[in-house]
């Protein structure tokens, strides 16, 4: 049933750079499905209400570092 079809459970995290601060971590799931060619193509990513505060933390301050305010 679930023939061509992927998830895959991940943690990213940032490093000590000054990007890399932005998000020290989020859970996110991501959802991929086999193309006819063999390949995998990611169709959607899934992040916990806590993932999801973090990678919008991390959005407004990558935009204030680049000074875009």
């Amino acid at each position: 049933e679930n023939a061509g079809r992927a998830s895959v459970d991940c943690i990213v995290r940032g490093d000590t750079s000054t990007y890399g601060q932005l998000l020290p971590a989020a859970s996110l799931t991501l959802e991929l499905v086999q193309r006819e060619d063999g390949r995998w193509r990611l169709v959607r990513i899934h992040a916990d209400e806590e993932g999801v505060y973090a990678l919008i933390d991390a959005a407004e301050r990558y935009w204030k570092l680049q000074g875009w305010d």
